[in-house]
């Protein structure tokens, strides 16, 4: 009976650990796609006007009937599922009109962007491949992972491709898991934008508390709440201000994983008593970045 007891038991703070990452991996979701220079390089790119100017739009819809860049996105996206990454790829993308596009990118919820792409030269019955798989954070932009490699052969590129990233993704792999314990252990990375309300009356650089402009409180405010006071600006306006890293805790007091509007909802009222603005979280936000706008009571 006692050994019973044991195995269970032991079972179950196995399911429980098991559990226990799953939740932590839970938020962790990879945009996988071809870099934006491959994209226009094998014409999957066209301009469009857009109120009087020119943007690049990508075909992305159009890249499964590229066989080579489809069997290296499904072989990165299966060694990151198999890490435990949620990931979202070019199926996700379809042929839309530009304000569909946009509200598409408004809703993505990516922690990570993986950019892949790769060249081909001919070397007589041979080809000599270069490629490059490169891991971004979404928020800050911060370099995560990056992996490159050049082979010469005779097989079928997309058969090349995949047995090469495959045997090289270790190195990978690992620089990912290094960049996310040290999120665990040391707080998450976001971005913060502070902008003033059209009509707002509220001037960050003009407008003072105590004496002082609302970029000097604002500095200070967010260096003390930030973990280690790690903390890095970025533009600073009368109309904005760009906090581009703040370290805030990975997990909430029930040891959930919070993103940049989970913490943003704690700290507001506080906030708004240092500031004596009123603040309001924008409606459209990415999982890591947090926009606040600010006017005047």
């Amino acid at each position: 009976m006692k050994t019973k007891q044991f195995f269970l038991s032991v079972l179950f703070a196995l399911m429980a650990s098991v559990g226990c990452l799953a939740q932590q991996n839970e938020r962790l979701t990879v945009l996988l796609l071809p870099s934006s220079k491959w994209m226009a390089d094998n014409g999957l790119a066209e301009k469009k006007a857009i109120d009087d100017s020119e943007i690049l739009i990508y075909k992305y819809e159009d890249v499964a009937g590229v066989q080579e860049m489809s069997a290296v996105l499904n072989t990165i996206s299966k060694l990151l599922q198999g890490r435990g990454f949620m990931v979202k790829s070019t199926e996700v993308y379809k042929e839309q009109d530009f304000d569909d596009l946009m509200e598409e990118l408004r809703k993505d919820d990516a922690d990570f962007n993986v950019d892949v792409s790769y060249s081909v030269k001919k070397m007589g019955p041979k080809n000599m491949v270069s490629w490059n798989v490169e891991a971004t954070d979404v928020a800050t932009y911060d370099a995560v992972a990056r992996l490159s490699g050049e082979l010469v052969t005779m097989e079928p590129l997309s058969l090349a491709l995949r047995k090469d990233v495959s045997a090289k993704s270790d190195e990978f792999l690992q620089q990912m898991t290094t960049y996310i314990q040290d999120m665990r252990e040391n707080g998450r990375k976001i971005r913060v934008v502070c902008r003033s309300k059209s009509g707002g009356g509220v001037d960050f650089l003009g407008d003072g508390i105590d004496g002082k402009p609302i970029k000097d409180h604002f500095q200070q405010w967010f260096s003390e709440h930030a973990i280690n006071g790690e903390v890095k600006f970025g533009r600073l306006t009368s109309k904005s201000i760009e906090v581009k890293r703040l370290r805030i805790p990975y997990y909430n007091s029930q040891g959930e994983p919070i993103n940049a509007q989970d913490w943003g909802k704690t700290i507001l009222q506080d906030l708004r008593d240092a500031t004596g603005l009123k603040i309001d979280i924008d409606k459209y936000q990415r999982q890591n970045v947090l926009n606040l706008t600010f006017s005047r009571e």
